[in-house]
């Protein structure tokens, strides 16, 4: 072994975390588990996904090229699922917990949904539903985003103002998702369709 070079027992890392925040419930149920958070987040590091579908491992490897967020399930014994997430920049990681069954809510209305022929194309090629994304862009989660652009959504969703969501499909085709200021209207387009 060269100088410098890491040991033959260290851990694969394939992306940084930057700054880590777990919530207080993550912790709780880690500790209750008798678990470590350091274990999922090794685990996370070196692209072992868990508790995911196919469609995410794929999303994730693309998104590892891409530069886009990266997550994870793993399941604790309890049948709690911790959750971590890592933005596309890679300098937050969020580890959070959701119960089996336990579902968010939406945050806002969608009004009537729409979608291009080309998005509509692009998911079918995927595999995907369209119902996943507005379901996902509903509930807060803007996708792959810079974090100017995620604050932006924060402040729209308490403003009032036109929210926008972007999303890789497993495919590597990015799907937008737009909800007009006055929630009149959601639609789901390619971003050659603005």
């Amino acid at each position: 072994m060269a100088a410098g070079d890491p040991p033959d027992d260290a851990p694969i890392q394939l992306f940084p975390l930057g700054t880590v925040f777990i919530t207080g419930r993550a912790l709780d149920e880690l500790a209750a588990a008798g678990e470590e958070e350091e274990a999922y987040l090794t685990r996370h590091v070196a692209g072992d996904w868990g508790a995911v579908e196919e469609a995410t491992v794929t999303a994730n490897d693309l998104a590892l090229e891409r530069g886009h967020a990266v997550h994870s399930r793993y399941t604790l014994p309890a049948g709690i699922a911790i959750r971590i997430l890592t933005q596309g920049d890679r300098d937050t990681t969020i580890v959070f917990v959701r119960s089996p069954g336990e579902t968010r809510t939406a945050l806002f209305r969608l009004g009537d949904t729409v979608a291009t022929p080309d998005a509509l194309e692009a998911l079918a090629e995927a595999g995907q539903s369209p119902g996943l994304y507005l379901d996902r862009h509903a509930r807060g989660d803007w996708g792959d985003m810079d974090p100017e652009d995620l604050r932006e959504n924060e402040r729209s969703l308490l403003h009032g103002f036109r929210l926008f969501s972007a999303y890789t499909l497993p495919t590597g085709v990015r799907l937008w998702a737009i909800t007009e200021a006055d929630r009149s209207v959601t639609t789901l387009l390619l971003p050659e369709n603005y």
